[in-house]
């Protein structure tokens, strides 16, 4: 999980708006390695994290380059955070 400072820009081009919350704005950013299967504003669903957690989520940022088979999902600050294995990702609807 990753939080990021309100009104920054992301690869996508959009910003992360000043009243940020993720019951609004389900955003993740891959690593490189994942973008060349869900490209940017791909919507995916995401499941083996928690019943909170989970569920679909749009795909708005990437990554540093050394990051590999990695998922970032923006939160609030101070918000859960952690590590998680063996996570599920696939396509929205598919």
């Amino acid at each position: 999980m990753y939080w990021s400072k309100t009104n920054a820009l992301t690869y996508s081009g959009d910003r992360i708006p000043e009243n940020y919350s993720r019951k609004c704005h389900n955003w993740i950013a891959l690593s490189n390695d994942l973008l060349k299967y869900y490209p940017i504003d791909s919507e995916v669903v995401i499941s083996g994290i928690s019943t909170s957690v989970d569920g679909v989520y749009v795909v708005k940022d990437k990554t540093n380059d050394r990051h590999r088979n990695l998922i970032d999902i923006l939160c609030e600050k101070d918000s859960l955070k952690g590590y998680w294995y063996n996570i599920k990702i696939k396509k929205y609807g598919k």
